[in-house]
């Protein structure tokens, strides 16, 4: 471990410098637009690894009543290979541990086939055997230009069959469909009563198809318009009828040339089995993910 490496609490102050670090996943991270929220939330504690007065890492833990998310881990460039991340992870999850010790004991780990990832947050965890895995999600993402989207809409309607959902109509299908949302599920949205519920109605679009639901979002971030599908309950189908609905639903939002969509499936779903969505769209594998990777979102519970 450096010896010149000093670890602390992230405040205000630091902003500049932590976004200073550099963007993670190829340009896909937008960590610009949640670090004042990170920084000043009471249910988040921020820690950075400076160098001589420079701030040259940052992770973050994010705190429900009793689970944690550990996000938005980096380490500049310059400075990785050298158990900066490992060691910085070690300090915040002490601190995390001392004040919201019940928290702590599920962390949401997001595993992506990046060396980061691989080489920093494997290290930081140690042995596997401490863990249990709760659940899996798949993460893949579609690069693709707006121009192409728009010619998927012209050619391809709205899918007849999905349904946008009213609140009462969002309450129902979550009271009906319970065993389709686990940890991940609460993680991630964190739905835990029907007020929350109804704030997940009116800040993300919803799609339900028969006995399956996605989640979308959209970002505009440095190098693209960015969507996030989340998908829940699906089949291998599923995918091309809530990719077609999302895009229709936000076409006239896409404002870049370029467009990621960012899929979250379960992990017997498999893209590269729809050949018409990738002709249509004309999509290659995103910077998150490629066809050939099992980029996976776990949930480990801690073995204390």
């Amino acid at each position: 471990m450096p010896s010149d490496v000093i670890y602390r609490e992230a405040c205000l102050k630091d902003k500049e410098g932590i976004l200073s670090i550099g963007v993670m996943h190829n340009g896909m991270d937008y960590m610009s637009q949640r670090i004042d929220r990170l920084l000043t939330d009471k249910d988040s504690l921020c820690y950075v690894a400076e160098i001589g007065g420079h701030i040259v890492g940052f992770s973050c833990m994010l705190f429900m009543h009793d689970y944690a998310e550990n996000c938005s881990q980096r380490v500049h460039a310059s400075h990785r290979k050298r158990g900066i991340g490992t060691a910085l992870s070690r300090h915040l999850i002490s601190a995390a541990k001392e004040m919201r010790k019940k928290a702590m004991a599920k962390i949401l780990l997001v595993s992506l086939d990046t060396p980061f990832y691989h080489d920093q947050m494997s290290d930081e965890f140690g042995p596997t055997a401490k863990y249990t895995c709760l659940q899996k999600m798949k993460i893949a993402s579609l690069c693709t230009t707006a121009s192409s989207v728009r010619d998927f809409i012209r050619n391809i309607p709205f899918p007849s069959d999905v349904k946008q959902p009213t609140v009462d109509e969002f309450f129902s299908f979550m009271r009906q469909h319970k065993y389709l949302f686990g940890d991940d599920f609460v993680i991630s949205f964190a739905p835990k009563n029907f007020n929350s519920l109804q704030k997940l109605h009116d800040d993300l679009g919803i799609f339900i198809y028969k006995s399956s639901i996605a989640f979308l979002r959209l970002l505009q971030i440095k190098i693209a318009t960015r969507i996030d599908i989340d998908m829940f309950g699906i089949g291998a189908g599923d995918v091309r009828v809530f990719v077609s609905a999302a895009l229709h639903r936000l076409k006239e939002e896409i404002s870049a040339k370029e467009v990621q969509v960012v899929l979250t499936h379960p992990l017997d779903v498999h893209l590269s089995d729809d050949d018409v969505l990738q002709e249509k769209l004309s999509w290659t594998p995103g910077r998150l993910s490629n066809l050939t990777n099992r980029n996976e979102r776990w949930l480990l519970k801690i073995n204390e």
